[in-house]
């Protein structure tokens, strides 16, 4: 017969879990800030991606149909926003008038939105993107730099040349400052 207790147990300590909860919590404090930078970098990349697809598409438009299209920030309402930030998004639409807005009678191509929590600015004097029906864009060259949370340091950029060309550059440290 057995009469002693059996101390074989399987468990932690109270020691040991406060030890174990001590190392994850030290873990996940230090894992944290770059999960949040590689969400930020995605959520801008993903915006970057939206707005090129949309140029593009209203570029393409402009050719196959043999008329202007328009891309501009949207003001929410269906119609253009006059600024430079892009961030609330953008539409894109047939202009027959060439008046750079959106009448009743002019259709909507698209409509795009930026992730929550990236900035995007336009160079100044340049509030929308006209293609003409050769596919060419009138006005001077545009910028759109992207930025987000990482700040000024990690944004990037986008430019538009008259020729309707889209085409990654280099960032211009005061661009940068607007749009972050």
């Amino acid at each position: 017969m057995h009469t002693g207790l059996h101390r074989n147990q399987g468990g932690l300590s109270l020691i040991e879990l406060a030890m174990v909860l001590i190392v994850l919590s030290i873990a996940l404090g230090l894992g944290v800030p770059s999960l949040q930078a590689v969400v930020a970098g995605s959520r801008t990349d993903a915006a970057r991606s939206r707005l090129t697809v949309a140029l593009a598409h209203a570029r393409s438009e402009a050719v196959v149909r043999a008329t202007d299209v328009v891309v501009c920030p949207g003001n929410g309402n269906g119609g253009c926003a006059d600024t430079i930030y892009w961030q609330r998004g953008w539409i894109s639409f047939i202009d027959r008038n060439r008046n750079g807005v959106r009448d009743t009678d002019e259709p909507e191509l698209s409509v795009g939105d930026a992730a929550r929590g990236v900035g995007i600015a336009a160079t100044n004097g340049r509030r929308a993107v006209r293609y003409r029906s050769d596919g060419s864009s009138e006005g001077s060259n545009l910028t759109l730099t992207f930025c987000d949370a990482r700040g000024a340091g990690r944004a990037s950029a986008l430019a538009l040349n008259n020729a309707g060309r889209l085409r990654r550059v280099a960032v211009d440290p005061n661009h940068a400052a607007t749009a972050c």
